[in-house]
């Protein structure tokens, strides 16, 4: 776990890692843990978290963090007949009387969320040691205390790291390394001499190190004719289309996880890399020799092609779609669906398409809905004119 957590978190993490996971926690311990105030009864047992939509078992922290949720806070009570025991509540919301006896309140209830959720987290079930059915070459070599599931394949020269878990029909090619307490989930594939740090997750289904897009025309094709002409000769023609190889690699640094099928292409020559705390959603796509910098957060749907250079913590909304050969300066936000395609400075907020800062974007977008209306104006003020002309000949 990550430093920045209060002491009392991480030693109850620590205990968990241990095994001693303590059948409940009072909710005094617990604004400990995550440095929040109580309200009301600290000493009342909490045993989960749930939405008031879903609580199954009173002892459950009834999360509250919009005022939206108060009536659901109320509708249950009503049916059970008497307040919910425990609930953590945004520092900024006020619980009417009577509905919670004890209130855990935090001035940023989603990250007080975070942290109590990898507490009460069960983690995915699996077997301990190695599996029979898994086949690992003779020269591989795993740690005493890895696991590796069912029908997981793993290559020659690869080293798996201490307590980390390789799940079912995961395959892993020749020379991998694979740091320490990464946890692999089923049907991934990793290809030869890729390079994970420790602590990495890997959701179902992702593949690294995969060939790149990368090919080339004997004689110069269409797009570089369309390019050398502006757009505006297209008689050159793909008639053979030849595959540039794929010698790299992909390296993915501490503490990154990729979504489910998500795809990390390896390079041509040197390796695309995926800095520390970068966070990836399910079904991305990072193409060949790109750079990508620590604690990004990449929505799903976003497509990178490849030479790209992604700064640190830069955050791309849903479908974001970036141009070949840019960059992209640290700490940029690109909103849901922007289309990349020129070098972005540092600590810009882009949005559309193509992309540009989001407030001309939206005045961009507020512009184009009032064009229905222009053009009614229009063809009225047209009539009129004409009407002015025949009146005046």
């Amino acid at each position: 776990m990550a430093t920045a957590l209060p002491p009392a978190a991480q030693q109850a993490f620590a205990a968990l890692m241990q095994g001693n996971r303590p059948e409940s926690y009072p909710l005094g311990q617990l604004a400990e843990m995550v440095q929040g105030t109580v309200i009301g009864d600290g000493t009342l047992p909490v045993v989960t978290v749930a939405h008031p939509k879903y609580v199954t078992d009173p002892r459950s922290l009834v999360v509250i963090l919009d005022e939206k949720i108060v009536p659901l806070l109320q509708q249950f009570v009503q049916m059970m007949g008497q307040p919910v025991p425990c609930a953590l509540v945004a520092e900024n919301i006020d619980i009417p009387e009577g509905l919670v006896v004890g209130q855990l309140k935090h001035p940023r209830p989603r990250l007080a969320l975070g942290i109590l959720l990898k507490l009460f987290h069960q983690p995915t079930a699996h077997a301990s040691g190695i599996h029979p059915t898994a086949i690992i070459d003779p020269l591989a070599t795993v740690a005493d205390s890895a696991n590796i599931g069912p029908y997981a394949v793993i290559g020659a020269n690869t080293t798996i790291g201490e307590r980390s878990t390789v799940l079912s029909n995961v395959n892993i090619g020749a020379n991998v390394t694979l740091g320490d307490d990464n946890f692999i989930h089923p049907g991934v594939v990793i290809g030869d001499n890729c390079q994970l740090g420790d602590r990495v997750i890997l959701q179902p289904n992702v593949v690294i190190g995969g060939d790149g897009f990368s090919y080339v025309t004997p004689e110069a094709g269409s797009i570089e004719s369309a390019k050398q002409s502006g757009g505006t000769d297209m008689a050159k023609k793909n008639t053979e289309i030849l595959k540039i190889e794929s010698i790299g690699n992909v390296i993915l640094e501490d503490d990154v996880e990729i979504g489910s099928g998500s795809t990390i292409d390896r390079a041509n020559l040197g390796p695309t890399l995926i800095g520390k705390g970068t966070k990836i959603d399910n079904l991305v796509q990072v193409g060949h020799n790109n750079t990508i910098g620590e604690n990004c957060l990449i929505a799903a749907l976003a497509g990178i092609s490849g030479s790209c250079e992604i700064g640190d913590r830069v955050v791309m909304g849903g479908q974001c779609g970036i141009k070949d050969h840019t960059k992209i300066g640290h700490d940029t936000i690109l909103m849901a669906r922007s289309a990349v395609m020129n070098d972005i400075e540092p600590e810009k907020i882009m949005a559309g398409v193509p992309a540009e800062g989001h407030r001309d974007a939206f005045k961009h977008a507020a512009g184009i809905r009032q064009i229905p209306d222009m053009r009614k104006t229009l063809r009225e003020l047209t009539k009129r004119l004409d009407a002015l002309e025949k009146a005046n000949n």
